[in-house]
This record gives structure tokens, sequence and C-alpha cells, in this order.
């Protein structure tokens, strides 16, 4: 159909070569696109690779200004978004959900308290969208981690109003009474806990499984020299923070679901803040 002659692409008919080549340019811009998200979570590239959608390439610079040049451009810049929509879409939707990733993390507790490991959750979001049979998965991946504590950030639920009857809550507080850990499990509420009638069941549930859900109070944990702190959630709740009484010389973690609450909340004497929502 078409053959290169001394360096330019020639195709039948006035208006062939410049098609031509334009359609090629945008096979190998959606080409380049895909190769660009071919490992889960690396989106780095996209956004460059879109602004520069519309510039000319080798073969536009030499061509003669033809009517319509401009829609030519904002058409490709539009496809090519369409074609980055096609991964980015599959992966948020099929891909991320089902990934259970470990990330560890090492914090100096100044000599306050000894050498423990705490596992961290958050955001589970169980419901129609993700279901709560995975939560055997998760039990089994902190479990192998031989955690001193754990912590729950808030969303357990998704809308649990609507999702009600897709939820066992006898077998999820069985699942949570499985996670095993000897100084302790703590948890906050989130917004979705709080909101969608989760909150008539969420802190029954927790408690259920072992987990002492803190609002705006603080605890010592014994047999160290630990005190946790867990704030109500910012969005649908009443957050609150006073470590009046709580030891000076013991290491204090914060449980806040929302991160933002750093800013409004008095932080003094807080050591490390556990945080989720932002995902």
């Amino acid at each position: 159909f078409f053959h290169d002659y001394g360096g330019q692409i020639r195709g039948i008919g006035d208006a062939a070569p410049y098609k031509l080549k334009y359609y090629v340019d945008v096979v190998e811009d959606v080409v380049n696109l895909f190769t660009t998200v071919s490992r889960p979570g690396d989106f780095s590239g996209i956004f460059q690779f879109l602004m520069q959608a519309g510039r000319p390439g080798p073969y536009e610079n030499r061509k003669i200004p033809r009517k319509g040049d401009e829609m030519k451009k904002l058409f490709r810049f539009f496809l090519i978004l369409f074609a980055a929509a096609i991964p980015v879409g599959g992966y948020a939707r099929f891909i991320e959900p089902n990934l259970l990733r470990i990330n560890r993390q090492e914090v100096s507790a100044a000599g306050k308290t000894e050498p423990l490991t705490a596992v961290f959750f958050t955001d589970t979001h169980f419901g129609s969208q993700y279901s709560p049979e995975k939560l055997v998965k998760i039990v089994e991946k902190i479990n192998a981690q031989n955690p001193d504590l754990v912590f729950f950030g808030g969303d357990f639920f998704d809308a649990y109003r609507q999702d009600a009857d897709l939820l066992d809550l006898d077998m999820i507080a069985e699942e949570l009474s499985k996670i095993q850990a000897p100084l302790g499990k703590y948890a906050v509420w989130g917004n979705h806990d709080r909101g969608g009638g989760a909150s008539r069941v969420y802190e029954s549930i927790l408690a259920t499984g072992g987990f002492t859900v803190l609002c705006n109070q603080w605890v010592s944990v014994p047999g160290s020299n630990l005190t946790i702190a867990g704030v109500d959630d910012a969005l649908l709740g009443s957050p609150s923070l006073n470590l009046e009484g709580a030891p000076p010389e013991a290491f204090t973690i914060l449980l806040s679901h929302e991160p933002d609450l750093i800013a409004e909340l008095p932080m003094e004497g807080v050591d490390l803040i556990l945080s989720g929502h932002s995902h």
C-alpha cells in the first residue's frame, strides 16, 4: 500500500503521505504508551507522554501545513488519552484490588521501648467490590509477620447498607479473632464506618474479633512502655486528642483515619502517626 522513497513515505492519492504517516505515528504512540504501563503501578511516564502527543514528529516538520492540522492534533491527543484510560481503568478495577503487598518500615523508638513488630492495615472496604472472603488471606499474611501489635486504620466496610446481604458478620468476626498479637489489637473509625449504615455494626464486629476501637482516647499497653491513642473520623465524626495523664516517657502511637488531622490536632507527645484514607 505504501513505500519509502528517499526517506519520504508516499501513498495513493495527494493526501496519502501525511495521513499515512499520521496514523503510523498514532499506532506507535499507543504501543509506547502500553509499554510505559507494562509494570503494575508504573504510570510515571503517562502524563509526560500525553503532553508530547500533539507535538510534530520528524516527518510532520517537513510537510506543508494543511487545513485541519490543529484538529488532527487534537484528535490525536484524545485518541491517546482514551488509549491510556483502558490500561489505567483495567488496573484499578481488576489488578490493584487483588494485590496484597507488605511494606516494611523501621521506626526508631529512641530508647523508649524494646524492639517490637507491629502490623498496620487499613481501608479494606469490604463489600460488593472487595469480597469479605479475602479477609482470610489478609489474616494469614498478618499472622505470618508474627506481630506484637496489630492496628486497623478504618474504612472496614465500603457501603454497608447497600452490601449488607453480601456480608457474613459472624464469619468476619471469627476471622478477625484469628489475628494473633500478644500486646493487643487496636482500631479507629473511618468515614465509611461512620456512614452508610456501618456505624450500627462496626464497633461490635471489631470488638468480637478482639480489637479495641479507640475514639478520642488513649490506652497504655500492658507489658510495654507504649501508649496507643486513637481519634474519631474527621469527615463524619468529631475528632479530638487529649494526652493528659499519658506517661510522658512512653512511646506514643496515634491512629487517625485521615492524615490531614496532623495539622489540626495537638501533636505534642506523639511519636508515630498511622493513617489510611488517602489510597
